[in-house]
């Protein structure tokens, strides 16, 4: 009875989460970016509720980051930077600084009151600059998740900025540098509409971390009443991912604002404890020592690598997330094999094990390549994962 409850309380959650999501497609509708003879160039913000602008941005790379925003201005009147790829939604792990320019126009007597966001919370600084015509500074802020905020009031888990656009056309410069995926995802909306959007996202995040934890204290539960080890491990594994949640998802700037460590190595610890537990989960859910001395001896080997990327951690963020990245996909693919080996065997828990972990792998490969550019970016790509 117990547990025909867990399992219905879990379904309900999920079923929420889903119907969450869904609302927030929704309240987010976008316009088509539009131009006239007055405002060529720019993205007018006539009537805008919702609108992303990656297809009217303008870039730079800066290996050095040695430019200067005044600099990369004169470029971007000069008619110099290059014109983000259309589809293009980042560029990959680099240490390059990459500079982002567009213009805006509108026609009203009075100045319109728009936010600007990155939509990835994990960008590590965003510096804007929003420039007149004439190059006079209107408004200069940094953002991100390696940026400690002077006023709390200003925190925000994703890198966003409130402009005020007079009148005429405006130009805007992003600086962006990141020891992680370098994603390139803007938005402008209006005030009210962000709100909403964000309201509504809060809302998904919270349902989805509700979910997560009911699943690790279920079997958290189950592993007291019966002593089986593989709950516990798949305990653990859920608390790997919900730590990941709130990191990816920028929460960590709400409930610890000075806390860096939070926003940026926990979410590379927290991906790797969660591999480490599901590779544990593997050994002992399949028997693998009952099955083949080598398998078990193959899932340890790379239990050990992923300790060791911890080692690299204090002293290179981006080559100890590289060489992880590389180490789960190969975990995910040998448990993967492993399943599928297995059930070929006729041997019954495989069967779940390998048709959950291909939900798992066909998710995060949707991420992967909505993050790369490979397919567009949205909520649900973004969020295939989880």
């Amino acid at each position: 009875m117990k547990r025909k409850i867990g399992r219905n309380s879990l379904l309900v959650a999920l079923w929420l989460g889903l119907v969450i999501s869904s609302y927030v497609s929704v309240l987010a509708p976008t316009r088509a970016i539009a131009s006239d003879q007055e405002f060529p160039q720019s993205v007018l913000i006539e009537g805008l509720e919702s609108l992303k602008i990656n297809e009217s941005l303008r870039y730079l790379e800066d290996p050095e980051g040695r430019e200067s925003a005044g600099s990369i201005l004169g470029m971007y009147q000069e008619g110099a930077l290059a014109q983000v790829p259309e589809g293009k939604n980042g560029f990959g792990f680099t240490r390059s600084t990459y500079w982002i320019v567009f213009s805006l126009g509108h026609d009203a007597k009075s100045n319109k009151e728009i936010v600007l966001s990155q939509n990835y919370a994990n960008t590590d600084r965003v510096e804007f600059w929003h420039f007149s015509r004439d190059g006079t500074v209107l408004t200069n802020q940094l953002r991100g998740d390696r940026v400690k905020y002077s006023n709390k009031n200003e925190i925000d888990r994703l890198p966003s900025v409130r402009l005020s656009v007079p009148s005429g056309e405006s130009i805007v410069v992003m600086r962006l540098d990141s020891k992680g995926s370098m994603v390139v995802d803007f938005w402008l909306h209006k005030i009210q509409d962000y709100q909403k959007k964000q309201l509504f996202e809060y809302v998904f995040i919270t349902v989805l971390l509700g979910c997560l934890a009911i699943m690790a204290a279920y079997n958290f539960f189950i592993w007291v009443q019966l002593g089986k080890i593989t709950y516990l491990l798949y305990c653990g594994f859920v608390l790997g991912m919900i730590s990941q949640v709130l990191s990816f998802s920028g929460l960590f700037r709400h409930l610890s604002p000075d806390n860096l460590f939070l926003t940026n190595e926990l979410y590379l610890i927290g991906g790797n404890f969660t591999s480490i537990f599901a590779l544990f989960f593997t050994q002992y859910f399949l028997s693998l020592d009952k099955q083949n001395k080598w398998f078990g001896r193959i899932i340890f080997a790379q239990i050990f690598a992923l300790f060791g990327c911890f080692l690299f951690i204090p002293f290179s963020y981006d080559v100890a997330a590289k060489v992880s990245i590389v180490i789960v996909i190969l975990s995910s693919l040998t448990k993967l094999g492993l399943g599928l080996f297995l059930c070929f065997k006729k041997f019954r828990p495989a069967y779940f094990f390998t048709l959950a972990w291909t939900i798992v792998i066909l998710g995060n490969v949707i991420r992967m390549l909505a993050l790369s550019g490979s397919i567009p970016l949205n909520f649900y790509t973004l969020w295939a994962f989880w």
